[in-house]
């Protein structure tokens, strides 16, 4: 007999919940991260399950999606962007790329680019449907803007201090934002995640290629659609 469908209490921590379900052995704490290749339009899509078939084929090798046996509470989510000093790249160069919070105008160097990018965080939001439940509408890319503090001094220029391109971190302005709810990802639902604009803006690099990601926190329940799946709370 499955187990039965499983919806979050707001006063219970999220892992005791799912514990007392599915026991300790089953959760994982663990990342999800969905990437898509930024260009002229005003929508990305995003595929959360693993390919299955040649269907939903990985955009990048960076890319860690939900497989289909198994379920993901997500806590916390983050937007970042980030960009392939190549129009073709090699595994080499994905592997190699770093996720910024901001377009950072020494890095996104191509005339206007910096520019465009900042149209993402100002004028995009996410959208998310889960089974054709809306579950985020309208949910602002700002929030997920982190502009640190540049490390100023060594590797900077006596005549313009420019900044050097490795910024700052500073776990005080991580770009992770806490989810109001948890959101529950199941390999076997209909999962459609977008990021949209009013209108398409070029954000595609010239002799490069940049990228959106969308990152989620939380736990992984392995196996948990052979033993019954959860459900959000509407």
């Amino acid at each position: 007999m499955a187990a039965p469908k499983f919806q979050f209490a707001k006063n219970r921590p999220v892992l005791d919940q799912l514990e007392a379900m599915y026991g300790e052995t089953r959760i994982y704490e663990a990342d999800l991260r969905m990437d898509a290749l930024l260009g002229q339009s005003s929508e990305y899509n995003f595929s959360v399950l693993a390919p299955d078939n040649n269907i939903q084929a990985q955009v990048t090798p960076n890319e860690n999606r939900l497989n289909k046996a198994d379920s993901f509470v997500a806590t916390h989510h983050a937007i970042m962007i980030w960009k392939v000093a190549a129009t073709v790249p090699t595994q080499a160069q994905f592997a190699s790329t770093i996720l910024r919070t901001f377009p950072n105008p020494l890095v996104f160097t191509a005339g206007g680019q910096a520019l465009a990018l900042e149209s993402l965080y100002v004028n995009g939001f996410i959208q998310l449907l889960v089974d054709d439940n809306k579950y985020q509408n309208q949910y602002s890319l700002q929030r997920f803007r982190r502009v640190p503090q540049s490390q100023e001094g060594v590797g900077s220029t006596a005549v313009s201090n420019a900044a050097v391109q490795r910024d700052q971190y500073d776990l005080e302005s991580t770009p992770y934002v806490q989810l109001m709810r948890p959101i529950i990802f199941n390999g076997s639902s209909k999962i459609d995640l977008s990021v949209n604009l009013n209108t398409s803006i070029n954000m595609a690099g010239t002799s490069s290629q940049n990228y959106i990601s969308i990152l989620y926190r939380g736990y992984l329940v392995s196996g948990a659609n052979t033993i019954g799946v959860g459900t959000n709370k509407q």
